[in-house]
């Protein structure tokens, strides 16, 4: 046996001794293994019935057919990240449906009440400077006020004058939504 056959014999040992030590989970798996598919479906149809839709409406908010759904939710087929974008936007937690982790909720003290006050004060003289008139949509203005406070403390920008560019921008959203 030559020297390379030996090492081509320790690593396809190696990799079936890796192989069983793998997390039953499904994290940490490569997306095409079978317990992956086999977790992640259980988890798309738990976040499906959560959502009270059936299969068909599902699969048109992803995007797919039904059969492509049916196998996801099985376990027989993997999911194309284009499925997996277009289910974001409708509030499914792709963070969750791929590692099966949910992310913990926000404690009071990592709420930044000071930047929030700020961002709403903002919001709300941009509104009235635009639109005197406009009607009071608080669905509207409370979602401009969490995507602003979540991009202002994500890029970690919290001076004034970005504030006031970021309410503005918001404040024309919801005036343009409500015409």
């Amino acid at each position: 046996m030559s020297n390379s056959d030996s090492q081509i014999k320790k690593i396809g040992a190696a990799k079936s001794t890796n192989a069983g030590s793998r997390r039953s989970d499904g994290v940490g798996e490569d997306i095409q293994s079978d317990n992956f598919r086999a977790e992640f479906g259980i988890r798309l149809r738990s976040a499906r019935e959560r959502m009270g839709l059936t299969q068909d409406e599902f699969a048109r908010l992803g995007g797919v057919q039904k059969l492509a759904q049916l196998n996801y939710e099985k376990g027989e087929r993997s999911p194309s990240a284009e499925y997996l974008n277009n289910l974001e936007p409708y509030g499914v937690d792709i963070h969750y449906l791929m590692t099966g982790i949910r992310p913990s909720k926000a404690s009071p003290q990592s709420i930044d009440i000071e930047l929030l006050a700020i961002i709403i004060a903002k919001i709300e003289a941009a509104l009235a400077r635009l639109g005197p008139d406009s009607p009071q949509n608080f669905k509207a203005k409370g979602f401009a006020i969490a995507l602003l406070y979540q991009a202002l403390s994500t890029i970690g920008k919290k001076d004034i004058r970005t504030i006031e560019e970021g309410a503005e921008v918001a404040a024309m959203g919801i005036l343009d939504d409500s015409k």
